[in-house]
């Protein structure tokens, strides 16, 4: 019973500890398979943070020899999602992960990340990474071969100017239409206080018009008869 009892104590100490030490997504590389030294992950960590800084967008190095899904994929959008990787409100970022178990690497690209990067580009990615037999090797092609494409992007570039030339039309337009429709109330309102009037005399300011009579008079007239002759 005593045995039971340290390992049940034992168990809930474990629990606690894993429960104090989050997550912390503010890392981007995790190098769970070990096949970095800490000079190189080092290094990757500052050109990651390079390539965050210049264009927005998140980037994540993962490697790992064992993991619970049976499919590769699986695991790289649960480590992605449920870390909660991305920048901004589409989550935008990319991300490798490098699987020694069963020798495979899958790049996978979220939110707008997703429109940098063509279906081509990234197995051309995927494809210089296999000439290359050293892992450090094989991040730095990804991190640097990502940096070219995102500046080679029309897609980017679009979306980078929208940034800058973005217009709050919700700040402009309902100023617009609330101002006239009060101004527009206002005046409704100050007519109806108006007392109708049936007559013109009230338009009229008293004394303001004088009307003087004007009549024609014929001093003399002068009347001439002849008579008509037959020829």
């Amino acid at each position: 019973m005593k045995k039971l009892k340290y390992l049940f104590i034992a168990m809930l100490l474990f629990i606690g500890i894993k429960n104090v030490h989050a997550f912390d997504n503010t890392i981007k590389v995790y190098d769970y398979a070990q096949i970095l030294t800490e000079k190189e992950e080092t290094k990757l960590k500052e050109k990651i943070n390079n390539y965050i800084d210049e264009y927005n967008t998140d980037m994540v190095i993962v490697t790992v020899k064992y993991y619970n899904q049976t499919i590769l994929d699986e695991y790289v959008n649960l480590f992605y999602n449920k870390n909660k990787f991305g920048i901004g409100y589409s989550k935008d970022g990319i991300i490798i992960v490098i699987d020694l178990k069963n020798d495979k690497i899958d790049i996978k690209t979220y939110g707008k990340a997703t429109n940098y990067y063509s279906e081509s580009e990234i197995k051309n990615i995927l494809t210089t990474l296999e000439t290359k037999t050293n892992y450090y090797d094989k991040l730095n092609v990804f991190i640097d071969y990502s940096n070219k494409y995102i500046k080679e992007s029309s897609n980017f570039f679009k979306e980078d100017n929208n940034i800058y030339m973005f217009i709050n039309w919700p700040s402009i337009l309902i100023p617009s239409i609330i101002i006239p429709t009060v101004i527009i109330v206002i005046g409704l309102l100050k007519n109806k206080s108006v007392k109708k009037q049936d007559t013109a005399n009230y338009y009229i300011k008293k004394d303001s018009i004088v009307i003087n009579k004007k009549e024609d008079k014929f001093v003399t007239t002068n009347t001439k008869k002849e008579r008509i002759r037959n020829k």
